[in-house]
């Protein structure tokens, strides 16, 4: 004799009993809502297009004794019209004499500020000039000394981040599975990549592989990135930095000085 798994029997007409609340709550009803919301749209479109038919409807009326009007009025009409062509070319004479005067005061202006924006762009260039070659003579003397103070230096600045800071970076590197990428304008040598990794690896407590690549563009630095985090020393900051103080200097002594109101003046 077959028995009778109670237990069983309770568990399929409970999962039985639950996909049918499951239906209900997520298909039967969102069905319903659907049919009563569309039903309610149709309801209203018919509406709109009711007070659509009774609007156009006015419209027609509305034209149709405006027209009457203007066919009773159109002499007047014409007249008014005559009177405003006439107004509106006087009042473009007087508009076309002010534009005058105001292009004769704008190309005066003009010639001063075009006076100024190549003494400006003169000293931009010469400026640009003195940065590019100072630059140049960076890349040219670069050395292996000058690579181990570099080295050095971006490892004092490495050791001087804050604790906020070094936190930040380290949350990159918690959840970037690239390895660190350290950044130099010239090929380091291999105690210097070393002295990098050793230090990177003490301060950031990591055992990740750090790639070397060599990127001109630096000017004499290095730079440590970690997804999208950067942590740089180049001499080339320096650089950018005097650049915009002077650009700043220049774009402030030659600002337009306002015009001062002399005495009696309202």
């Amino acid at each position: 004799m077959m028995l009778i798994d109670w237990f069983t029997v309770a568990a399929q007409i409970l999962n039985f009993l639950v996909l049918v609340w499951l239906l209900k709550r997520f298909l039967y009803k969102p069905i319903l809502n659907a049919v009563d919301a569309r039903e309610q749209h149709i309801e209203t479109q018919i509406k709109q297009a009711d007070e659509l038919k009774q609007q156009a409807e006015e419209a027609r009326t509305t034209f149709e004794s405006k027209t009457m009007a203007f066919d009773t009025s159109q002499q007047q009409r014409l007249d008014a019209l005559d009177k405003d062509i006439e107004q509106q070319r006087k009042d473009r004479l007087n508009t076309v004499r002010e534009e005058a005067q105001q292009l004769e005061e704008k190309l005066k202006q003009g010639r001063d500020n075009q006076q100024r924006s190549l003494s400006k762009q003169l000293t931009i260039d010469i400026q640009n000039e003195v940065f590019a070659i100072a630059e140049k003579t960076l890349m040219d003397l670069a050395d292996t000394s000058l690579q181990d103070k570099m080295t050095a230096q971006f490892i004092k600045q490495l050791q001087a981040y804050n604790n906020s800071e070094l936190v930040e970076f380290n949350q990159s590197l918690a959840i970037s599975n690239e390895p660190l990428m350290v950044h130099s304008a010239m090929p380091l040598s291999e105690s210097q990549c070393q002295d990098i990794e050793q230090a990177v690896k003490g301060i950031f407590e990591l055992n990740k592989p750090i790639a070397f690549l060599i990127k001109p563009e630096l000017i004499a630095g290095i730079a440590l990135f970690s997804d999208g985090q950067k942590i740089a020393w180049s001499i080339n900051d320096y650089l950018k930095s005097l650049s915009d103080s002077i650009a700043n200097a220049f774009q402030s002594a030659n600002k337009p000085q306002q015009n001062v109101p002399k005495q009696g003046e309202g």
